[in-house]
């Protein structure tokens, strides 16, 4: 159509009409109609998005449930690290605590555990009317963690579903992350890490900036580093977005989340000193000034620098990791610079937010990776928190539309799950549930030793008991020399001196050879050897 218009005047004073001009006008006219078009649906899309991510929250009892079931050990730090000490401080067990406890400069908050863990204990007290023993500690102590990984799951699905990913992908990436399923449910402090960071991402990466969110953002971070110092290395990209894309004077910005920072890291301070009835307690400096140590570290075992890239970020994702690298390369692929015509395509808003929001998820995920490579001692569950990240990659790959590539994903994050989730050291926490129950106050105090497995929990046994761990059956023995009845636990069996009454089957995973041949062995002829 043509466009006819008059009274425009040139430099010289004379009107000109001109076609091509008016053409241009009306496309113009329609370039902001349409802009303004898909600026509401992308309004409307997000609007209807936020109010689908809760629904995950329906699912809150299946995945405490599958939290609660799970005897799996994975690591002697859910206990060791988090429900004992909780037993010992807020339900007044006299149990000895780890050493990061009992330092003359404590590494590990009890503020942490107070906040994170304290309202659930309450609530399990006032329903068992005493302090929760026995399964129902662990079940209060899964509690807060079930409700982070809802919330971390609600976030990478109003996420995905931003960028234009259909719900099956998404709903199956999140499922078949068996990291999440295990590690996160279970009372690791690396979950309190993992919701404190998806937490920061969410409100650093969405939205507008302001004075609450500059405070909010502060007190994330001061309560994150003082869960595991590791915190920073995981959010820092998230805070550079939201200081240059969304807030809008970025001196008040570093200002207020200074601040906010500093005071609730003075509280947290404050507090830890009175718990622990010292006169200045930072856990946060003490634990760095303790892991910066490489003698330290060795410790608790070194590892090659190259382990979480090689062998802890395979064994963690799994097939996911190659989708991860086949958004990672399309996203480098599609990377140069755009012409106007893709400005105007529909999903070029979208496109480019999630371009932006990818970009600071990678940093993020490298950033991490970088620096938990710097240090000798690396196990998989350090790199919890970049789990969500990386399934918000990898839900963007075409991958997961092919139904091959999604049975793999079931299939690996189905036996891992079952393994860590239900087999690997399961038989510790049983043979004490089963030892310990109905025990009353006044009866007399049992002696038991477990030999070859991790340390058994002590927040599960009574005051008047022994319980110890022995790294052989030999000097197991030694331990329980005078103390009848005794019980000894071994991997494959459980055996006692007066009669057996206690019979876990237990697979550890760490000496699959010596445990297939302790498997053979007869009760009797451990009992034989007990009493020797």
């Amino acid at each position: 159509a043509e466009v006819k218009r008059e009274g425009m005047r040139q430099r010289g004073g004379r009107a000109v009409l001109k076609k091509v001009g008016g053409e241009n006008e009306q496309n113009g006219e329609a370039m902001i109609m349409k802009r303004s078009i898909i600026s509401e649906v992308n309004t409307k899309k997000r609007k209807n998005t936020a109010k689908l991510e809760w629904w995950i929250f329906a699912f809150f009892p299946f995945f405490w449930m599958l939290g609660v079931i799970q005897h799996g050990y994975v690591h002697p730090d859910e206990f060791l690290q988090t429900q004992d000490p909780v037993a010992h401080y807020l339900g007044g067990k006299n149990i000895s605590l780890p050493w990061e406890y009992t330092e003359e400069d404590p590494i590990r908050s009890l503020s942490i555990l107070y906040l994170f863990y304290g309202p659930a204990v309450w609530l399990a007290k006032v329903a068992a009317m005493k302090f929760p023993a026995g399964y129902l500690l662990v079940a209060a102590m899964r509690l807060p963690h079930t409700f982070t990984v809802c919330f971390t799951y609600a976030v990478i699905l109003q996420r995905a579903k931003q960028c234009g990913r259909n719900t099956s992908a998404v709903a199956l990436a999140l499922v078949c992350s068996w990291p999440i399923l295990t590690i996160a449910l279970h009372s690791f402090t690396n979950g309190i890490e993992m919701a404190l960071a998806v937490l920061f991402f969410h409100i650093s990466t969405s939205g507008r900036g302001s004075m609450v969110k500059d405070v909010v953002i502060g007190i994330i971070t001061a309560l994150g580093v003082f869960s595991r110092i590791t915190f920073p290395a995981f959010v820092l990209p998230f805070g550079v977005h939201y200081l240059l894309h969304l807030s809008s004077s970025k001196l008040k910005t570093v200002l207020l989340v200074a601040l906010s920072f500093f005071l609730s890291s003075s509280l947290l301070c404050v507090s830890d000193s009175l718990l622990y009835e010292k006169p200045l307690v930072v856990t946060p400096w003490n634990n760095f000034v303790y892991n910066r140590n490489s003698s330290n570290l060795a410790l608790h075992g070194t590892h090659p620098r190259f382990t979480h890239v090689l062998v802890n970020l395979p064994e963690l994702c799994g097939p996911i990791l190659l989708a991860c690298a086949d958004s990672l390369y399309r996203r480098v692929s599609q990377s140069q610079s755009r012409s106007r015509s893709h400005f105007l395509s529909d999903s070029a808003p979208s496109r480019l937010d999630s371009d932006l929001s990818d970009t600071y998820v990678w940093s993020s995920i490298f950033l991490s990776v970088f620096v938990l490579s710097l240090f000798p001692h690396q196990e998989p569950r350090f790199l919890l928190p970049a789990i969500p990240l990386l399934l918000l990659l990898a839900v963007k790959s075409p991958l997961f539309d092919t139904p091959t590539f999604r049975w793999v994903c079931i299939v690996f994050h189905s036996l891992l799950l079952l393994f860590f989730g239900f087999v690997h050291q399961a038989g510790v926490v049983p043979t004490l549930l089963h030892a310990f129950a109905g025990r009353e106050g006044g009866e007399e105090g049992r002696s038991m030793v477990f030999v070859e497995t991790y340390p058994p929990p002590l927040s599960f046994v009574d005051d008047s008991s022994r319980v110890m761990s022995a790294s052989s059956l030999d000097d197991a023995c030694r331990k329980i020399e005078g103390d009848s009845p005794a019980l000894v636990v071994m991997c494959g069996i459980a055996g006692e001196v007066e009669a057996l009454n206690c019979v876990r089957p237990h697979f550890s995973g760490e000496h699959i050879a010596a445990e297939w041949k302790l498997c053979t062995y007869s009760a009797a002829s451990v009992c034989d050897i007990g009493t020797h």
